[in-house]
């Protein structure tokens, strides 16, 4: 059968070239190919002592410069990129994640694990830069908030709770939350990110809002004031996640329903307070992707 004449379906051949654990260029590897050399041996790239797999076949010597620039390199180094928007790893492995990504210049980021749509730890890193964040308050977790308010309306907890599992906002059954341990989880991350600090689940005073009598919270709401699950923090104090009866003139007690909020005091830009980032699937997605697409701009948190 003669050749196409379609220019559409021809294909040319421009060059030949090969990078595998064999070779590094195609006559290299074709010989080695040839020869039956094998790329199989015991892994060079870290230690792997102590592990039950110790050969790999890697991809040895090899310059990626001289195919590509430098920044097209890193970006395709086997230590790549990660945003995670799980608190659990946080929360148990913060220093040593962030150790491993600064040793393999990885980038590493998170802040859909604490609080998705609403920003937390990048304003700091951000917007706050040229100051130094002096205490936090917070309001982190949506389901608790509107359970809060509908509690504040007259429903009982389990209704409330119920609702929230119905209307999509509560994770799972709803009990980390209203229990405080998302808030929880939530705050240590964002302190140990904003402060270096090294806290764990452990040292966080914790109270839930189960114990919360439906009564007290709407006699305080007709007074104009609200109860809030309320997560504070500072470089040095203790960690507390407790309900808090608000004041109608706080910053946080006019956060309403699945919405959230942070208050940044800090020593020279006042005192900022961010509203939103409803508990949302969507939110939660976009502010995963809103972490990859820092670490493709800027990279790693710094």
């Amino acid at each position: 059968m003669p050749p196409s004449t379609d220019p559409a379906r021809r294909a040319v051949v421009t060059g030949l070239g090969a990078v595998m654990p064999i070779g590094n260029d195609f006559e290299t590897y074709w010989r080695n190919l040839r020869d039956g050399v094998t790329g199989t041996r015991r892994i060079r790239s870290f230690d792997p002592t102590g592990f039950e797999v110790q050969i790999a076949a890697e991809v040895l010597d090899f310059d990626p410069t001289v195919a590509m620039d430098a920044k097209m390199a890193r970006r395709m180094s086997r230590f790549i990129h990660f945003a995670t928007a799980a608190k659990g790893p946080l929360v148990r492995g913060h220093r040593e994640l962030t150790a491993l990504a600064a040793a393999t210049g990885a980038g590493f980021r998170f802040s859909a694990a604490t609080g998705a749509g609403l920003p937390t730890v990048d304003t700091v890193e951000f917007a706050l830069a040229g100051g130094r964040v002096e205490r936090i308050e917070a309001v982190l977790n949506g389901t608790s908030n509107f359970v809060l308010d509908r509690m504040a309306a007259g429903a009982a907890l389990d209704a409330a709770l119920a609702e929230a599992r119905a209307l999509g906002i509560a994770d799972g059954d709803g009990r980390q939350d209203v229990s405080g341990a998302d808030t929880a989880a939530k705050l240590v991350a964002i302190a140990n990110a904003v402060w270096d600090r090294d806290l764990s689940l452990e040292d966080v005073a914790l109270t839930g809002i189960e114990d919360l009598e439906p009564a007290a919270l709407r006699g305080w709401a007709a007074a104009g004031g609200a109860h809030r699950l309320l997560a504070s923090a500072s470089a040095t104090g203790p960690a507390v996640v407790r309900p808090e009866r608000l004041d109608a003139g706080h910053a946080l007690a006019g956060v309403r329903g699945a919405e959230k909020a942070i208050t940044f005091h800090t020593d020279t830009m006042g005192t900022l307070t961010l509203t939103g980032g409803r508990s949302d699937p969507r939110a939660a997605g976009a502010a995963l992707l809103r972490d990859v697409l820092l670490l493709l701009r800027v990279g790693g948190r710094a």
